[in-house]
């Protein structure tokens, strides 16, 4: 299994702020949270905007490195798409050949 794609800057400043916020702001619900976040990032500066950015570019880096995001096919649409097949052909491996090759590449 895949794992999760990295969090974005502002997921990783939420959750970097979420005790400080609960401290300071006396708050537990999760929408009170999330809407004193976004207000505080609103108005942080951009060297800590930039920082979490260059974090999340970093840990999205090491993703694709080693999960190459591969493009899905699928492979019943491609064969719905074929007009023999809607019309009760069944295709065989040679009708499936052009799919086979393209996902032989992956």
């Amino acid at each position: 299994m895949k794992p999760k794609r990295p969090m974005n800057a502002f997921f990783r400043y939420r959750k970097a702020m979420k005790e400080y916020i609960i401290k300071k702001y006396k708050v537990q619900k999760h929408s009170q949270i999330a809407s004193i976040c976004a207000e505080l990032w609103d108005n942080e500066c951009q060297e800590i905007k930039n920082y979490y950015a260059r974090e999340t570019e970093r840990e999205y880096k090491l993703y694709r490195e080693m999960y190459i995001e591969v493009p899905r096919l699928d492979i019943d649409v491609a064969l719905k798409q074929n007009t023999e097949f809607r019309t009760g052909f069944t295709p065989t491996v040679d009708k499936c050949e052009p799919i086979l090759n393209y996902l032989s590449h992956y």
